[in-house]
């Protein structure tokens, strides 16, 4: 039978139930974990500069990542860039800067990607009985488009594997990536080399310009692959009648897979519900649903506490 009820799932989801899956336990964790990272997220990431992120709890990470300090990256590490003048040069040092850049931008994409997963299949979910705040309402028999990592919907409300698609990949299959990225297509930036007189450029400063291009790529979320990699599930959405956000942001990151779900709905007769977590949210939310297009007398707001 075909399904129609769609739930979009997200980290607001988890919390809600008490799971430490916030970016601020990653960040507890990477402090403790690998300091050397940490601190290099810290002085190249503006996790701290968000106007919804208090305490510096790094909730815009994934945002953050497109919004990495080219210039702060390039001057702090200027001391790997000496004159070619300078009477202690050696030509053993050419590399020098380069091997710097590539080691940062390492550890901003491969590394940190591979220690945020690390964490996450650490993440302790709770089970049916003691999940705190369980939700009275979900329809297990609905299709889930969840951007969790977690097994929560499995673990706490039985919903079938068989509806419930992890876009962003699941902690369970250890043999699978975890998908964490920035929203900014390579094509939409301009090379760091693509500018009036760079062939005049030190070859040095255009090879490591050239690794910080590279980074903007390893750190990308493919959101269009992963959708037509998923257009089995993507194709299921033609007989939904209702959809639910529980605990997604509706985020800029994340808009490619609203406007794919939107793109396969009759838009024009889908009710939509968006949990709230206070009545000064509900504008915001509101609005960030409309721009999909969305027909404002179709938009229903509750919060939390009545779910």
């Amino acid at each position: 039978m075909e399904k129609t009820k769609l739930y979009i799932v997200g980290n607001g989801f988890d919390l809600r139930h008490e799971i430490c899956s916030s970016y601020s336990d990653f960040k507890v964790f990477l402090k403790k974990e690998d300091k050397e990272l940490f601190e290099l997220v810290m002085e190249y990431l503006p996790v701290f500069e968000h106007i919804d992120c208090p305490n510096n709890d790094w909730c815009n990470l994934e945002a953050a990542l497109g919004e990495i300090d080219i210039n702060w990256i390039v001057e702090n590490n200027s001391v790997f860039l000496p004159s070619y003048a300078d009477e202690d040069w050696k030509d053993s040092g050419h590399h020098d800067f380069q091997y710097e850049i590539g080691r940062i931008v390492d550890s901003l994409s491969a590394i940190l990607r591979g220690q945020f997963a690390k964490w996450v299949r650490k993440i302790e979910i709770p089970s049916a009985l003691s999940a705190p705040n369980r939700l009275s309402t979900l329809d297990p028999n609905g299709l889930y488009l969840t951007f969790n990592y977690t097994s929560t919907l499995l673990t706490v409300y039985s919903v079938p594997t068989a509806n419930t698609l992890h876009i962003h990949g699941q902690a369970s299959m250890p043999d699978t990536d975890l998908v964490l990225g920035h929203s900014w297509k390579p094509r939409e930036r301009k090379s760091l080399n693509d500018y009036p007189g760079v062939e005049n450029q030190d070859t040095r400063m255009t090879e490591a310009y050239y690794i910080l291009d590279e980074y903007f790529s390893k750190t990308f979320k493919h959101s269009a692959k992963i959708i037509q990699e998923n257009s089995d599930f993507f194709a299921r959405l033609w007989n939904i009648e209702e959809i639910f956000v529980f605990g997604h942001s509706l985020g800029e990151v994340d808009r490619n897979y609203f406007e794919s779900i939107v793109s396969k709905i009759n838009i024009d007769n889908v009710r939509w519900t968006i949990a709230c977590l206070e009545p000064i949210d509900i504008p915001k939310k509101q609005a960030l649903i409309g721009a999909f297009r969305v027909p404002v007398h179709l938009i229903n707001t509750v919060l939390w506490n009545s779910l």
